[in-house]
């Protein structure tokens, strides 16, 4: 692959905030003396600490820039001037034309969830074609969805407030060795077999749980069929894409969903998602080695707010809950529109606001609008 060149002048800086105000100044760029390397992203607290909008500015001196865990349970919003983007599955760099965009082995992807979204941005200027699909990934199918729903009303005070997406079922099939792959839904020949044995499987879960819900085989293959031949021209061996960019040098920005309480493994279980959040996972879930990861930045916000179910020991309640919610930055979540559950704020400090990035050999301020304290977007090595 050719040399990408950096976005035009004018490219969605994605650093506007609610109604056009500024967080960072348009066509800014990044600031002088921070490398871009193999850079992860990935929220420290529930998700929802503004990753699309760091991941969207840092997309304009990527190359690449790769989502690696989680599903279309995720939501990243950016907002471009007036214009307000919701992404589920698509990276946050696809609104910048000259970036190419990877959905990595560890995403579970659902193809009428994905197509939409790439409907819309194509409605909106956007060409769309600057995406790649790890053949690899796992696909989220109709009995998911289903299992999913019935499990949880199943649980009781174990639920974990899912967003219904049918992501844990999924993935429970990933490690099950039962899963179908972006590899198969693009090959009819192994769809068909790959259904005929599943899905009678499905319906029987589906009867003991308590399900009433009939499977059609063929009416799955023909939709899902119908999903592969469209995102075909986007399917390929990301691993090894993605191997020959950073050999190559280029810049390579790993995008990750939910945040760190939300781990299947180092969150707070089980109130969490179903892959793994944290930064070490940008190596499995887009099939590079760990050497290639070179930057870590941990986005954290003033306060912390959740979606879902689970302990929240120092909710805040009342009028400064929802000031908080509507100040704040919209706390409601993007997949489901549920409002968050809102802390007494960690460090808010009314008088002044800063977004602070810090290293141990660099300390960079950036005037914000946000309502609340300061902001601290922390790297690690």
């Amino acid at each position: 692959m050719e040399r990408l060149p950096a976005a035009p002048s004018g490219a969605a800086s994605g650093f506007e905030g609610r109604k056009g105000r500024r967080i960072l100044k348009r066509g800014a760029g990044l600031p002088a003396g921070i490398p871009m390397p193999a850079t992860v992203v990935v929220g420290t607290q529930w998700g929802d600490e503004g990753k699309g909008k760091i991941v969207d500015f840092l997309a304009e001196r990527s190359d690449v820039v790769v989502r690696f865990q989680g599903g279309a349970n995720a939501g990243h919003t950016v907002q471009v001037g007036e214009d307000l983007y919701k992404f589920h599955l698509l990276p946050s760099g696809i609104l910048r034309k000259n970036v190419l965009n990877v959905i990595g082995n560890g995403v579970v992807v659902e193809p009428a969830q994905l197509l939409k979204e790439l409907e819309e941005v194509r409605a909106r200027g956007h060409a769309g074609t600057n995406l790649r699909i790890s053949d690899r990934a796992h696909v989220v199918m109709p009995y998911h969805k289903v299992i999913d729903g019935l499990e949880e009303k199943l649980k009781g005070e174990l639920g974990a407030g899912t967003t219904m997406r049918g992501i844990g079922p999924c993935f429970e099939d990933k490690v099950g060795r039962f899963g179908i792959r972006m590899c198969d839904l693009v090959d009819p020949e192994v769809l068909t077999a790959k259904l005929e044995a599943v899905v009678p499987i499905k319906q029987r879960i589906i009867q003991a749980l308590g399900g009433t819900d009939l499977l059609d085989v063929g009416r799955i293959l023909e939709e899902h069929g119908g999903y592969g031949e469209r995102l075909a021209p986007f399917v390929a061996d990301t691993s090894t894409l993605l191997l020959a960019q950073l050999e190559r040098g280029k810049r390579v920005l790993f995008e990750g969903a939910q945040g760190t309480h939300l781990c299947i493994d180092h969150g707070i279980y089980p109130f969490g998602t179903s892959s793994n959040c944290v930064a070490g996972a940008a190596s499995i879930g887009a099939g590079v080695g760990p050497k290639h990861l070179e930057e870590i930045l941990g986005v954290v916000k003033a306060f912390t707010s959740r979606v879902g179910a689970g302990p929240f020991p120092t909710e805040q309640e009342g009028d400064v809950a929802t000031h908080l919610r509507e100040r704040g930055g919209g706390e409601y979540g993007t997949t489901t529109a549920r409002r968050t559950l809102v802390p007494a704020p960690s460090f808010c400090h009314s008088a002044s606001s800063k977004a602070l990035l810090m290293s141990s050999s660099l300390y960079l301020s950036w005037e914000t609008t946000s309502s609340c304290g300061y902001l601290f977007f922390v790297r690690t090595r």
